[in-house]
């Protein structure tokens, strides 16, 4: 699954696994697959322009990490009236 194919409709968030200062980490199932995953919802309200490009850094980071300690990438999803500040 692509970034671009990736899509929250596709999930239902369950239980919280983890909380940091701009984001929570939920356990998820897919509705699709049957797959459990950890879902990080990161809020970027208020967050400025340079912070946003370190959290890009990051999501760019995890894309190309293979570990078996790491929890894989599939990708991302922002709200509609969200899209214009992703870059993508």
């Amino acid at each position: 699954m692509t970034s671009s194919e990736f899509s929250m409709s596709n999930y239902q968030l369950g239980e919280p696994l983890g909380k940091g200062a701009s984001a929570q980490v939920y356990k998820a199932l897919n509705w699709t697959s049957g797959e459990t995953v950890a879902i990080k919802q990161i809020s970027i309200s208020g967050i400025p322009t340079g912070e946003l490009s370190d959290i890009m850094s990051e999501i760019d980071l995890l894309k190309n990490l293979n570990h078996k300690n790491i929890v894989k990438y599939r990708g991302m999803d922002f709200p509609e009236g969200n899209k214009e500040r992703s870059g993508h």
